[in-house]
């Protein structure tokens, strides 16, 4: 029989190694994060995947080894090793007509399964897959897919619809006029900074098109 070891409340102290281990943990899943530009709904993720990093990464108090080789007395391979919250295409065997990748960023690495744990960026019925069978694109990071105005208070599921509204409101066929002047993009209207909005109305009062191919939008006073 052994000893049961109870803590006062209030004292983290009396549990030194495994609050030292807390934070170590904390310290990776902050810095991934940041580094990625990943929201604070991804926690779960991040830190399963700074603990399967720790677990992989040599220690001084082990001699320079790392825990899975004192542990499993065998070198772990490093080699599938990627930058978290890169974009990842991964491949999917779908309809003839269909693409053949998804467009997604990389979480972490699923226990006991020799693949990739990603989120897909792409609107479907399951966003969290596991796929081998990827190709990476390491610099290109989340934070330069969706940018960084995304709340951080906001779940996977909240970005993915923002994001979407976000394309769709800048997705104008033609040219815009702003001011009685025409132009081909945000920068050249000298609204970089701006958010344009294009509410859909019917054809009948909506968009309509003037003499020399251009998209006009209509306001409510003609």
């Amino acid at each position: 029989m052994g000893w049961l070891h109870l803590t006062v409340p209030g004292t983290p102290q009396q549990n030194g190694l495994a609050e030292r281990m807390n934070r170590t943990q904390l310290e990776r899943l902050r810095c991934i994060r940041l580094n990625a530009g990943l929201p604070k709904g991804f926690w779960g993720e991040l830190v399963t995947t700074a603990a399967y990093l720790i677990n992989r990464s040599p220690s001084q108090a082990m001699n320079m080894k790392t825990p899975m080789e004192v542990w499993t007395r065998v070198k772990p391979d490093s080699n599938h090793l990627r930058v978290i919250g890169s974009v990842v295409y991964a491949h999917m065997s779908q309809d003839k007509l269909d693409a053949r990748s998804h467009k997604c960023i990389l979480l972490g690495y699923p226990e006991g399964v020799k693949g990739y744990m990603l989120w897909k960026l792409e609107v479907g019925s399951s966003r969290i897959l596991v796929s081998k069978d990827v190709e990476f694109q390491e610099e290109v990071l989340y934070k330069h897919v969706v940018g960084t105005n995304i709340e951080e208070s906001m779940r996977p599921e909240q970005i993915q619809e923002k994001v979407l509204i976000e394309m769709e409101s800048i997705n104008v066929c033609g040219n815009l006029e702003v001011d009685g002047v025409g132009v081909n993009s945000e920068h050249e209207a000298g609204i970089s900074d701006q958010k344009i909005e294009v509410w859909q109305r019917p054809p009948a009062s909506g968009n309509r098109e003037s003499g020399d191919g251009r998209c006009e939008a209509v306001t409510d006073d003609g």
